[in-house]
């Protein structure tokens, strides 16, 4: 996802907004700089803001995927209520005051909120680069109107099967697969309609015995006009573990069908070449190769206010702390949170790839 953000930035440059990009530059090399000294792995503090943020909105999805827990996760007896759209406004304007450019919002799925595209619209008001993933299966012509109208950045469909029943036995559902690629439509079309720059993704789950439908995924979005492809490695998670191996993988086929799409596809492909390089590693089951940094570029905040360093954590459902209005720069500048993140560093758990990316980053 690293050249996504590449070209997100590369499209706030082209708005003039030096003084942005300056700053996010600053604090692009302020991390190399930490990660070169060794001061990342002899403190755990930080003074650089997260990179990009995802508010995770709800756990509410009609989904029911394979490599998602949050699903077990509704609003209980308890009185427990998702962070209303002041709260998220309050958090924006922390995030803001604390230097962060990105927000990626994220559930569950977040289109179950009725207030999403006001959410979107703000978050857009407020200078951040934005971005929202969903599995599309509630997005019609007039929602991805409303979508594309808040200017965000980017949108990320997930799609990982191309037949009805596939898709449906992979996702829990019921004519899912007619509903997406639908949705994908919908984004495509309403882009070219409005002439807008939100780039619009496919965000793809890769099976250890499914490289043809990887294949078939790439050919489809490449027909109809997605801009950019993210592969990852297909995650489990069982008695609080999480891995990725499985046989069968086929490295040389994966190879060949990565060649094939740099040479002869339109569609972009979001994933560096560094962690496609990764994935025979991953369904082997061999840890990855390089410290986990994720605990100094993003953070996670879950519906309920609880803090999450990382997506395979947050589906552990191993909470940091629980977000309090006013008090996140706190908590990230916090001793407790330092001693967080050093424990983070020596972790192998996942190939992730929005945290292994950033991670070959700043290797």
């Amino acid at each position: 996802m690293r050249s996504t953000l590449t070209s997100c930035l590369v499209d706030r440059l082209r708005t003039g907004d030096l003084k942005w990009f300056c700053g996010r530059f600053q604090q692009y090399a302020f991390l190399k700089i930490l990660r070169r000294t060794g001061r990342f792995r002899r403190s755990g503090r930080s003074t650089v803001a997260p990179l990009v943020v995802t508010p995770m909105l709800t756990y509410r999805c009609p989904s029911d995927c394979p490599m998602c827990t949050l699903k077990n996760r509704r609003p209980d007896a308890k009185g427990k209520k998702e962070m209303s759209f002041e709260a998220v406004g309050t958090l924006l304007d922390e995030l803001r005051a604390m230097g962060t450019p990105g927000i990626s919002y994220a559930g569950g799925e977040p289109l179950v909120r009725e207030d999403i595209i006001d959410i979107l619209r703000l978050t857009k008001r407020k200078g951040f680069l934005v971005s929202l993933t969903t599995n599309g299966l509630l997005l019609d012509d007039r929602k991805a109107e409303d979508i594309l109208s808040t200017g965000l950045d980017m949108v990320w469909l997930s799609l990982d099967k191309v037949s009805e029943p596939d898709y449906d036995a992979f996702r829990g559902t019921r004519a899912g697969c007619g509903k997406a690629v639908a949705a994908l439509r919908f984004l495509v079309e309403a882009k070219r309609r409005r002439k807008a720059r939100t780039r619009i993704g496919i965000s793809h789950v890769v099976e250890a015995r499914g490289t043809g439908q990887t294949r078939a995924i790439i050919d489809l979005a490449d027909e109809m006009g997605a801009d950019t492809i993210a592969l990852a490695p297909l995650h489990r998670f069982d008695d609080g573990k999480v891995s990725c191996a499985a046989p069968g993988f086929d490295a040389g086929a994966f190879r060949q069908l990565i060649s094939d799409v740099r040479r002869r596809c339109r569609i972009g492909l979001d994933s560096t070449k560094g962690y496609l390089s990764l994935f025979e590693r991953a369904f082997a089951g061999v840890p990855p190769p390089c410290d986990c940094l994720t605990g100094y570029t993003m953070l996670l905040i879950g519906p309920y206010g609880e803090v999450f360093p990382c997506a395979p954590y947050a589906m552990l459902d191993k909470s940091y702390g629980v977000y309090e209005p006013r008090r996140l720069a706190g908590l990230w500048g916090s001793p407790e949170f330092g001693r967080y993140r050093k424990e983070l560093m020596a972790c192998r758990m996942c190939y992730w790839n929005c945290h292994t990316e950033y991670n070959l980053m700043f290797r």
